[in-house]
């Protein structure tokens, strides 16, 4: 009962930040306006690699998501390639990285434009606030379905049917 409380009460904070992101003016991003502190201290690309390094190395979801799933794919029987298996991976997971940051990076210089268009914004808010909307809606009929129909019903087929 609680965890349906708690779910609802997230659905309808969802519905109320969509109504929120719907009613909100468009507010293009102004490059010319830097925080008043920006100038005091020039950031060097290492430093910013550092921190960005030291904030993936710590991260605490990445470190579990990593501890389960690399194990699925390392033989634990074959020693002599373990390390090598392990190697493949990381590679693998940083490639796969790399492409996904350098992908974001090119489009955020070609939609770079669609941050400064008070139309685009607009309709930027209105995609994300029927996002939102849809999210909570989903989540809450979930929760009225699951609190009239219980959690679980049944395996039949040998599935299990979540109502």
């Amino acid at each position: 009962a609680a965890f349906s409380t708690v779910k609802f009460i997230g659905a309808a904070y969802l519905i109320w930040l969509g109504i929120q992101k719907w009613r909100a003016p468009p507010s293009p991003l102004d490059a010319g306006k830097m925080p008043e502190d920006a100038g005091k201290m020039p950031v060097l690309r290492t430093g910013l690699f550092l921190q960005g390094l030291l904030v993936n190395l710590t991260n605490p979801k990445a470190i579990i998501f990593i501890g389960a799933l690399v194990p699925q794919f390392v033989d634990p029987r074959d020693r002599k390639c373990r390390n090598i298996q392990y190697l493949l991976i990381v590679a693998t997971l940083c490639l796969t990285d790399i492409v996904v940051m350098s992908a974001y990076a090119l489009a955020t210089r070609r939609l770079g434009s669609w941050f400064h268009d008070p139309s685009a914004m607009r309709l930027q808010n209105r995609l994300f606030s029927g996002l939102f909307i849809a999210a909570g809606t989903l989540l809450a009929f979930s929760s009225l379905c699951l609190a009239a129909h219980g959690s679980l019903q049944g395996a039949e087929n040998g599935f299990i049917i979540a109502y």
